[in-house]
């Protein structure tokens, strides 16, 4: 599996002239053989987690095979990350058989740093992601500090709860 997604993100990467559907279709083929192995066996969110990030990026290579992004490939690496935060979505909602917060929270997280990648990746802002971050980095601080603030006042006010009763 490991090969497949380095073999993948090095097409994307360089300017390579692979056969057209070549790397689409046996990017399926695994993530389908994937798949029935998740079903055939008992760790199966590990399975469905690499099955549909297989079968996701699949899409994506078939899609940009026949032209229509109309982008150079290099520019679709985003959206192997996105496609990984859908994969622990996939993989939490077989695993649980319902959404689990702690695969939402990755979930969540992944998708979130794709379209930010994404955004930058594609020159929708003109502003370069080191700067983007050098001018906000100030303001993530302040609010970790007060996500942390409030999660300890929380757990103070828990434990000042249970020692009342």
């Amino acid at each position: 599996m490991t090969f497949i997604v380095v073999l993948i993100t090095l097409y994307m990467l360089m300017d390579t002239n692979l056969p057209r559907f070549v790397l689409p279709t046996i990017t399926l083929v695994l993530g389908l053989l994937l798949w029935a192995t998740g079903i055939i066996l008992r760790t199966r969110s590990r399975f469905f987690f690499a099955a549909s990030f297989h079968i996701l990026t699949a899409y994506l290579l078939f899609l940009d095979d026949l032209g229509i992004f109309g982008m150079h490939s290099s520019l679709l690496w985003p959206f192997l990350v996105i496609f990984t935060g859908l994969s622990f979505f996939v993989a939490g909602n077989m695993h649980y058989g319902k959404p689990h917060p702690m695969y939402i929270t990755i979930s969540v997280a992944f998708f979130v740093l794709g379209l930010v990648f994404l955004i930058f990746a594609s020159d929708i802002m003109n502003v370069s992601l080191i700067s983007f971050f050098a001018g906000s980095f100030s303001v993530v601080i302040a609010l970790l500090i007060l996500l942390l603030s409030r999660l300890i006042i929380n757990k103070t006010c828990i434990s000042l709860e249970t020692v009342n009763e």
